[in-house]
C-alpha cells in the first residue's frame, strides 16, 4: 500500500536583483539551505549568496 504525503517546491526567481529579495521571501521557512553542486557551481554561487544573506545575521560555512 503507498502512503500519501505533500512536498513543497519552490518557484524559481529571474532578475537582476531577484537575490536580495530571499531574505524576505525565504524568512518563514527558517534559517537554513542546501546548495548542491559541483566546483563551478559553488564558485559562480558565492557573490549572489553572499549578497542574498546580507542583513540576515546568518553565517556561510565556507562553501
Amino acid at each position: 500500500m503507498l502512503s500519501s504525503y505533500s512536498v513543497f517546491l519552490p518557484s524559481y526567481s529571474v532578475g537582476t536583483d531577484c537575490y536580495r529579495e530571499i531574505p524576505y521571501v525565504t524568512r518563514k521557512y527558517g534559517t537554513k539551505a542546501v546548495v548542491i553542486g559541483g566546483k563551478t557551481a559553488m564558485q559562480k554561487r558565492k557573490p549572489s549568496h553572499a549578497e542574498s544573506k546580507a542583513g540576515t545575521g546568518d553565517s556561510d560555512p565556507g562553501l
